[in-house]
């Protein structure tokens, strides 16, 4: 699965949403998140915010970008082994994704993004830092 993110309206001089779009098996599924960004602090080639005094909370938006990024992937991994048995494993159906990932991004505080941050390696050596 390769998950991209991108700018509604990329060349905008006010907030724009930032979208999700995963790719897999021949399937393009888009999701808006929550997030709505000035395009000046956002990283086209990197797909996320960039690094500026001016946008002081770039680590904690990045971080909840990679957490869509991770759960995309998640659900797809949990799905092929859910199926494993099969002759020929089905492909994730879209709307299982969508709703899985709208699910997250409605039901998910930035206090909770934060605690299940904190709790992986590179959310501890990110904490020190």
């Amino acid at each position: 699965m390769k998950v991209n993110f991108y700018l509604k309206v990329p060349n905008a001089d006010f907030e724009t949403s930032i979208f999700c779009m995963f790719r897999y098996d021949g399937k393009e599924v888009k999701v808006y998140t929550d997030k709505k960004i000035l395009p000046e602090y956002w990283n086209k080639e990197q797909q996320k915010v960039r690094t500026t005094k001016k946008f002081p909370t770039n680590p904690e938006f990045n971080n909840y970008l990679k957490s869509i990024e991770d759960l995309a992937i998640q659900t797809e991994y949990d799905w092929k082994q859910k199926h494993r048995n099969l002759k020929e494993i089905p492909s994730l159906p879209e709307q299982i994704l969508k709703d899985c990932i709208k699910n997250y991004i409605n039901n998910t505080t930035p206090e909770k993004r934060e605690s299940n941050t904190i709790k992986t390696f590179w959310g501890y050596y990110e904490n020190l830092l």
